[in-house]
């Protein structure tokens, strides 16, 4: 028979286990910290909106140094990143792919980051990438700091895609 001791013991660990098995499904659900450079263009913009739109909503982005990338984040749009453009797909692309992503916007989006990022000496000067770029890029140099400049980009591109869904309805 054990003793008052050893049952206050049994006690605490199960106590300790039934907290435990509370917080780790928390835990497991954690957002995922995106990590990139601060310098914000179309590639790493138009990936981090489908990210936070259509992966994961609760993601963050945070931007470091080259180089300085702290540990628990996820870097994307880096070279060292397993999300990362290559020398025919921009990253954006990578992301479709991994994903499986199907959404007749982000497919529109992905042409036109594919033109302006891996096809910009090759593009028609009438390309709908062109206008894509401009409407997304001037807010994007006027952001006082990268966060604002995320934020700027995802506005654009929420405004585009509830563009196309009009068109399309129409």
């Amino acid at each position: 028979m054990p003793s008052a001791w050893q049952r206050r013991m049994r006690w605490r660990a199960m106590g300790v286990l039934s907290i435990l098995s509370l917080v780790t499904p928390c835990l497991a659900h954690a957002a995922t910290r995106y990590a990139t450079t601060p310098q914000m263009e179309l590639d790493r913009c138009a990936t981090a909106w489908v990210i936070h739109r259509y992966v994961e909503p609760q993601a963050t982005f945070e931007f470091y140094a080259e180089g300085e990338l702290p540990k628990g984040v996820t870097p994307f749009d880096l070279p060292e990143a397993a999300l990362r453009r290559d020398a025919r797909r921009a990253a954006l692309e990578v992301l479709i792919e991994r994903e499986h992503l199907s959404d007749p916007f982000v497919g529109d989006l992905a042409r036109w980051v594919h033109d302006a990022e891996i096809r910009a000496w090759a593009r028609a000067a009438d390309s709908p990438s062109v206008e894509f770029e401009r409407r997304v890029m001037t807010p994007i140099l006027a952001a006082p700091d990268p966060p604002s400049a995320l934020h700027a980009c995802f506005a654009v591109l929420d405004t585009l895609r509830d563009e196309s869904g009009e068109r399309s309805r129409q």
